[in-house]
């Protein structure tokens, strides 16, 4: 699929990460793949993320007391709350790789 181009990489915090490194070494292969990066910042506190055309950056909090991979937690409200956000930041990046590029992957 990579090869092919037009990818939508995901890309979740939920420990330590260096935005400031992390975003500019991405970006020659994205723009030379016209692909994207969603990253999704899981952790309690906001980063600051470098500017890119190629990437987009949300800031989704896991919810307080809540453990992402105890079904008893994301079957909850808070969960489902939780895993709207995420679905829907991925579903409007790739309407948006599909609105600036015309082309689904």
């Amino acid at each position: 699929m990579w090869s092919k181009g037009h990818c939508l990489l995901v890309y979740a915090i939920t420990g330590e990460c260096d935005l400031a490194e992390f975003v500019p070494s991405m970006e020659q292969i994205l723009a030379k793949n016209a692909s994207r990066l969603l990253i999704l910042n899981c952790n309690r506190p906001a980063q600051e993320c470098p500017e890119s055309d190629h990437v987009t950056y949300f800031h989704i909090p896991f919810p307080f007391d809540y453990s992402w991979n105890e079904i008893n937690n994301f079957t909850k409200d808070i969960g489902l709350a939780f895993d709207t956000r995420i679905t829907a930041a991925i579903k409007n990046e790739i309407d948006r790789m599909d609105r600036e590029q015309g082309i689904l992957v």
